[in-house]
């Protein structure tokens, strides 16, 4: 059996759901009211799981495969095999301030406020900047924490640019660009490697025939 580890909910579980269902592998069960879902190939099983456990999910043997997004893999410094770029849910993680901050550049915020929900990947861009902020990690609507004075930069996933727009924040600087992926646990990339082989080729082949 291999086990592949998908979204629960989240901007990209759609397209990866439409994207199975393309693929021929079909989910039986809807992840609204199961964790573990039946398809099509009896052979293979869906876990249905929030995006930044996926990585590890896979990374422990608790999934063979995933489907998650870049910057939830670099986060978690999983160690997994990213296979295959599912070229869609692109975004950038960025550095951002309000229109109105003196802060115009990265080295400008040496011992400043950075609230992230991405304090890993924060820390490792501004250990390689050679700058030491102070990092704040928030659960949710980080757009929202200068303006209420507990920030005075974010660094935050955006794809569209709109939601940093309506919260009059500009870009100092990129962080990360990130896509979907395909990942896989490298043990079972040797034990279950003919399905495994499989499922990416059936992913692949409708990729490639956008």
């Amino acid at each position: 059996m291999v086990r592949l580890a998908i979204p629960n909910k989240g901007r990209i579980s759609e397209p990866i759901r439409d994207l199975i269902e393309k693929s021929g592998l079909g989910i039986l069960e809807n992840g609204d009211r199961t964790l573990v879902a039946r398809t099509r190939d009896p052979h293979v099983e869906i876990l249905y799981a929030r995006p930044i456990d996926i990585p590890e999910y896979v990374a422990t043997g608790v999934a063979d495969l995933g489907i998650t997004g870049h910057d939830m893999v670099i986060e978690r410094s999983s160690d997994v095999i990213e296979l295959l770029n599912l070229k869609f849910g692109r975004a950038t993680v960025v550095l951002a301030v309000p229109e109105e901050s003196p802060f115009k550049k990265t080295s400008d915020l040496e011992g400043k406020r950075i609230s992230t929900e991405f304090p890993a990947i924060t820390r490792k861009f501004f250990k390689k900047a050679g700058i030491k902020p102070v990092i704040i990690p928030v659960g949710g609507a980080c757009e929202a924490t200068p303006h209420l004075g507990i920030s005075d930069a974010i660094v935050d996933l955006s794809s569209s640019g709109t939601t940093l727009r309506q919260n009059r924040l500009t870009v100092i600087d990129i962080v990360l660009e990130t896509s979907t992926f395909l990942i896989a646990n490298k043990k079972s990339c040797i034990t279950k490697k003919a399905k495994i082989d499989e499922i990416h080729l059936a992913l692949e082949s409708v990729i490639n025939a956008k």
